[in-house]
């Protein structure tokens, strides 16, 4: 079942990091979103969670923004299978994203909800999380659903119904020094979805770096 690779994963460790997002495109209106709840332990520090979100609109580019909120240890919780994250307002979980987020004179809400159930997609290679680099895991576990739910960009409302979007979970011991990703589902046979990645990892030992690509 797919839903087992979006269990939480981090173990608090320094240096781990984990995070779930959620993109969709509203059919009626264009418009996109796309959610990240996450958490980051850096080496010396303490834990913090983020809710990062960014709205897309589809001809007006002064109307495009993204918001970024980061909240303490204290102030977030790392669930299981019923509730993967909850930090500030925001929570992510088994088909559904909620919450907050405000930042540069912008707010977005969201309340959404998601089919599950369909095979995970994989990203990288298995050895990019768990090799000796242990750097990320990128993982799709609901590569194509449709989403469901409310989205307020700085207080105008949109319904969505049926937009088409997808869910992912990244993880890992360390984040990549570089990355770059693309999606892309505007494809005239309606099927077609183009998932790519690529990360840079700087070695432990030696000062070398190796690149895995899907």
């Amino acid at each position: 079942m797919a839903e087992r690779d979006n269990l939480p994963r981090w173990d608090r460790s320094a240096g781990g990091h984990e995070a779930w997002y959620v993109t969709v495109t509203d059919g009626a209106s264009g418009e996109g979103l796309w959610v990240r709840t996450g958490l980051a332990g850096p080496r010396g520090e303490e834990p913090t969670a983020e809710v990062v979100a960014a709205r897309f609109h589809p001809s007006d580019p002064g109307r495009t923004f993204g918001v970024r909120s980061v909240h303490p240890s204290p102030d977030f919780t790392l669930g299981g299978p019923d509730r993967y994250l909850r930090t500030g307002e925001s929570e992510a979980g088994p088909g559904f994203a909620r919450g907050s987020a405000s930042g540069g004179g912008h707010r977005l809400e969201w309340d959404l909800s998601f089919a599950t159930g369909e095979p995970t997609y994989t990203l990288l290679p298995e050895a990019a999380a768990r090799g000796p680099l242990g750097a990320f895991a990128a993982l799709v576990p609901n590569v194509d659903t449709v989403v469901s739910g409310k989205v307020v960009a700085d207080g105008e409302t949109r319904e969505v119904a049926d937009g088409r979007g997808q869910q992912g979970h990244v993880f890992g011991r360390r984040h990549a020094e570089r990355w770059v990703r693309a999606h892309c589902r505007g494809f005239e046979d309606g099927d077609t979805i183009v998932e790519a990645v690529t990360g840079q990892v700087l070695a432990v030992d030696g000062g070398w770096m190796v690149t895995s690509t899907s």
